[in-house]
């Protein structure tokens, strides 16, 4: 058997893929995995070049090489159309999993939370009941929609005690530890990483005794990291196994890339952007902050035609800059914890930020244990149960 997989960003081929492809072949070990990464404006560009390090993929598709088959029908890569084969779409356009389906007369499942293509798609695979009432109510039959749970919990990987990754990051378990996750797309890391280090220093001149981290996701370039530092004067005063960073104000401050749920599940505060990470950090019942600064709203992807324009051309960043501010204004909630319980469980800073208003936020959290106890309790009840992966892997291998 083989399966096409559809995705494109760093959320979903480590949320999503990465735990699905993993329980694919423990099950079915002779399956061929082919990971299509179609083209999208949300890509860091690592994409093809992470997923090449993982064992369970057989043959990776880049977007030139599906784009030529689908607009041209030049077949780039290798496939068996005798073989019994089928689509799924983990992200992206749902264009390119509709298209696919019918090109491989193959079978299309969705592992979504937006209905879209109905027609094309065999089955809906959603994470939770209120997701399939939302498809049902958009006219999607019952019969054609699975509840599988929520993937991105099954790529957390803790497998080691508090203590032994204490020792691991030099971190000392009687002091508070605060993470800054500052996303994985370039346009975020040039934003976020000066800004959080800014942040950092804030807290720090208020409470000495914090230590940070930053966890750095497995797409971010490397070469970009230092160049960022290196502009904001921030020196790298350890490069071994674990790099320490020391800002012009004196903040010193880990990186972490080698598997940063360890690091998160440690942490008492956690400092991120919107995404896949904000139901994984849930799970561990960890404190956030989640924070959606638009100072450079021109630079934020979109979808649509306006969102592959580049911003540097004038009139497109006053439109985008527009078309982001009233999105925004229109949103109730911005993080998944927020969204799925309707409420405000997370602090929620979005707008023009400072990062002194960031710092004010996580100063109050850091120095009221009650209240980070009280909105861990409250992640903790969101994202309980893991095993979509396997369930996924049931539905698909079965059908």
């Amino acid at each position: 058997m083989q399966i096409f997989i559809t995705a494109n960003s760093p959320g979903e081929l480590s949320g999503w893929v990465r735990p699905l492809i993993e329980k694919l072949k423990e099950r079915t070990p002779r399956i061929k995995i082919n990971l299509i990464i179609t083209p999208c404006q949300y890509a860091s560009g690592m994409e093809a070049k992470v997923a090449k390090g993982w064992p369970w993929i057989d043959q990776i598709i880049e977007p030139k090489e599906i784009l030529k088959y689908i607009f041209l029908g030049k077949k780039l890569f290798s496939f068996n159309l005798g073989e019994k084969s089928c689509i799924l779409f983990l992200g992206g356009d749902a264009f390119y999993p509709a298209v696919l389906s019918k090109k491989l007369k193959a079978p299309a499942f969705a592992y979504t939370t937006k209905p879209r293509w109905k027609k094309y798609f065999e089955k809906f695979l959603v994470p939770d009941e209120k997701t399939k009432e939302k498809f049902i109510s958009q006219g999607v039959k019952q019969e054609k929609i699975e509840v599988v749970g929520h993937l991105s919990l099954d790529s957390i990987k803790i497998t080691e005690s508090k203590d032994v990754t204490c020792r691991r990051l030099g971190i000392s378990p009687q002091k508070p530890l605060l993470t800054f996750l500052p996303g994985s797309r370039p346009v975020e890391i040039q934003f976020m990483l000066p800004f959080f280090a800014k942040v950092a220093d804030l807290i720090w001149q208020n409470i000495p005794s914090v230590q940070f981290l930053f966890a750095l996701s497995p797409f971010v370039n490397q070469e970009q990291v230092e160049r960022i530092l290196k502009k904001e004067g921030i020196q790298i005063i350890q490069r071994n196994s674990f790099t320490v960073v020391k800002t012009k104000v004196g903040t010193k401050a880990g990186i972490v890339k080698e598997n940063p749920h360890q690091a998160m599940s440690i942490s008492q505060l956690i400092i991120t952007i919107p995404g896949t990470n904000n139901l994984q950090i849930a799970w561990m019942g960890v404190p956030m902050i989640v924070t959606l600064p638009l100072n450079k709203a021109e630079l934020i992807p979109m979808d649509g035609i306006i969102g592959l324009i580049s911003p540097k051309i004038l009139p497109v960043a006053f439109i985008k800059r527009y078309l982001i501010f009233k999105k925004n204004k229109g949103m109730k909630f911005i993080s998944p914890p927020n969204i799925i319980t309707k409420k405000l469980i997370v602090p929620e800073l979005r707008g023009v930020l400072k990062p002194q208003d960031v710092a004010k936020e996580a100063l109050i959290l850091l120095k009221n244990s009650k209240t980070r106890e009280k909105i861990s309790q409250e992640l903790k009840k969101i994202a309980k149960q893991r095993g979509a992966a396997d369930n996924i892997a049931k539905i698909i291998l079965n059908i």
